[in-house]
């Protein structure tokens, strides 16, 4: 591995604090969506195609895909480091991996995600190989999950959950809703009984449309097999994001 490809892996060491949890004391979906997204920056930034670089030519990272599978619920207290690394480009996108472990090295959380590079003005997708250039060459040749997030589709037999407003408090720099926090609504499409029974196994969640403030979103759900659900949010008749969850 060259000096560049070791630049790929970022570590961030930190402790599961109170905030991050759900009732049951275990790391909610949203935190670690939230550690992946900053751990993401951090990572580009060091590879040279972060916020700062590509925002120049008013370019942004926008994630558009991402699935997490919890091989056990990381709880409340426990020290952990999230790893992650740029795996390769596939079409427009760019792959980038997590792993999330004890400091003793317990696997207990591994994600795969998909991102594309859109241009602010024109809000047209960039081709990732144009823009990152030789800097997008060095891979690491891991795979925390090896296929990359597919295409959802939805069943026949969805059904109307909740409404929600978007409300400041969902908004990120951008002034769109931040990718953890359709995290969030989809759990909500849940009951306490269910969730305290069930902790959360996988996700797949694709972010289809943007959603911005003061946007009514319908979040809608079907369930597919056993302890395995399909999640939906729509706004003005697109489908803002999709989504496939099971649980244990």
């Amino acid at each position: 591995m060259d000096i560049e490809s070791r630049k790929n892996l970022y570590t961030e060491h930190f402790y599961i604090k109170s905030f991050e949890t759900d009732p049951f004391k275990h790391f909610k979906l949203s935190s670690f969506l939230s550690v992946a997204q900053e751990i993401a920056g951090v990572s580009a930034t060091r590879m040279g195609f972060g916020y700062d670089d590509l925002i120049k030519d008013n370019n942004v990272w926008v994630l558009s895909r991402v699935k997490v599978k919890y091989l056990r619920p990381p709880r409340w207290r426990e020290w952990v480091k999230m790893e992650t690394w740029h795996k390769r480009e596939e079409g427009l996108m760019a792959l980038r991996d997590y792993e999330l472990l004890t400091e003793e090295g317990e696997s207990i959380a591994v994600s795969t995600s998909s991102w594309l590079i859109m241009n602010m003005e024109s809000r047209r997708l960039k081709r990732t190989s144009e823009i990152l250039g030789e800097k997008g060459m060095h891979y690491m040749d891991r795979d925390a999950i090896a296929d990359s997030c597919g295409k959802l589709f939805a069943p026949d037999n969805l059904q109307h959950i909740y409404t929600k407003r978007v409300r400041i408090s969902d908004i990120d720099y951008n002034y769109h809703a931040n990718n953890a926090r359709y995290a969030d609504w989809i759990i909500d499409a849940f009951g306490m009984d269910f969730l305290k029974e069930h902790p959360l196994d996988e996700i797949q969640i694709n972010y289809n449309s943007e959603c911005t403030f003061d946007n009514l979103v319908e979040i809608y759900k079907a369930h597919v097999t056993d302890n395995s659900f399909y999640v939906e949010g729509r706004s003005d008749g697109h489908n803002i994001f999709q989504s496939l969850i099971s649980f244990k």
